[in-house]
């Protein structure tokens, strides 16, 4: 059998290598480009699938801001008229006023100067709180009549407490006395 010349296998094997280094050069280059391009389209599926979620979210935000403006609908005006002015309550004391007169009940009112309402958080305007003191004199009948109907008043007005002072004698049926103490949120 006849042997290949060294130099002749050398030569193959040198030319085999040269071509398996191109080959594996050319994937390697292949594989680069390949992959660099599935990550800017991963890239992009990612960034469109976030633009998805903010463009839902933010049409949830307003759908919730739709129904929330149709629940006040034209109630804007009576919201704004809920604050009286802190210079001029006095639709308020004449509210209050025919609250007792309707209700049969004696009545004496006096308010604190008004100081700034921390309470109220988000406002357009600045809010103050003013503290009252009622003073009434009637039955607990009359008593319940006048607050049922003071919850319907149009103004942002809290009772913080009642205190009553009853007949020993006679109790709920007589005149009694009654001290409200409550806060008035103005503008």
């Amino acid at each position: 059998m006849l042997l290949p010349d060294i130099k002749q296998v050398r030569l193959s094997i040198f030319k085999s290598l040269i071509f398996a280094l191109a080959v594996g050069s050319l994937g390697f280059t292949l594989v680069g480009f390949i992959s660099g391009d599935i990550e800017k389209k991963t890239n992009s599926f990612a960034e469109k699938e976030k633009l998805a979620h903010l463009l839902a979210t933010r049409n949830e935000t307003a759908e919730e801001l739709k129904s929330g403006l149709a629940l006040i609908g034209g109630n804007e005006e009576r919201m704004k008229n809920a604050y009286p002015p802190a210079d001029n309550i006095l639709d308020f004391v004449g509210a209050v006023e025919s609250l007792a007169s309707q209700a049969n009940l004696y009545q004496t009112i006096r308010f604190n100067e008004p100081v700034p309402a921390p309470e109220i958080l988000e406002s357009p305007f600045p809010v103050f709180r003013t503290d009252f003191n009622i003073a009434l004199t009637g039955t607990v009948v009359t008593l319940i009549s006048y607050l049922e109907q003071f919850e319907k008043l149009p103004y942002l007005a809290k009772i913080s407490s009642i205190n009553v002072s009853a007949s020993p004698v006679r109790g709920w049926e007589d005149a009694s006395t009654f001290s409200i103490v409550g806060t008035l949120y103005v503008k």
